[in-house]
């Protein structure tokens, strides 16, 4: 009975601690904006649509980029009037009125994520922005307190989110109170099925402790 004991003081000390990071994690999520985290705040609702289509190339002489063509769109993409033909796995853009392929450089990355970019309240005009290329899209990175990023693709410009550091704040409190240490967004995987195993084994010893304690009161 005294390693069960033992035992159930280090364990309880263990899940008291992690019972902590449980409520503390939970606790800070809940304070913060959920909309701010999810990069909702400094996100544009944009018109894409394009304002003047005379002239333009009829969709029958646009080049064919792959098979499966499900959708042929017209849009002003930061200036440009573009066709974006899209495929189930792919998408290209296209000058409007010449067809020529449009390749999403950095300029472009620059103003598509200018373009999809609002300030946070109480700021005024754009901050300076810088562009990274990474694999296949662009991180537009925003001078305001928040640091936002943009991400837009390589193949067609699409906006593919906003990040910040409340973002990466929220994603870290997530992977606290998740126990998720190994990066993979899952909540039912070993380490938190061991922890769960452990509380209910410590309340169960809790238990026996408690019975064994009220016995020997009583023979008293």
């Amino acid at each position: 009975m005294r390693f069960l004991r033992t035992l159930h003081k280090w364990l309880g000390l263990l899940v008291f601690v992690q019972l902590l990071v449980w409520i503390g994690s939970g606790l800070l999520i809940s304070l913060l904006d959920a909309d701010v985290a999810r990069g909702k705040a400094t996100r544009a609702d944009v018109d894409v649509l394009p304002l003047v289509t005379e002239g333009v190339l009829p969709v029958s002489e646009l080049p064919r980029p792959f098979a499966g063509i499900e959708n042929v769109r017209l849009m002003n993409v930061a200036g440009t009037l573009v066709y974006r033909v899209a495929g189930r796995n792919s998408s290209r853009l296209y000058d409007a009125f010449s067809g020529e392929p449009v390749p999403i450089d950095k300029r472009r990355a620059l103003g598509i994520a200018r373009q999809n970019y609002q300030p946070l309240p109480g700021e005024t005009g754009v901050p300076a922005t810088r562009a990274f290329f990474e694999e296949t899209v662009w991180r537009v990175a925003f001078d305001d307190p928040l640091e936002t990023m943009v991400y837009v693709g390589v193949e067609d410009g699409s906006v593919l989110g906003h990040r910040n550091n409340r973002t990466e704040l929220v994603e870290f409190l997530l992977m606290l109170h998740f126990m998720d240490y190994t990066g993979g967004r899952d909540f039912n995987h070993p380490l938190i099925v061991i922890a769960a195993v452990l509380a209910a084994w410590l309340s169960l010893s809790g238990a026996l402790l408690l019975v064994s304690s009220l016995r020997r009161v009583g023979l008293r």
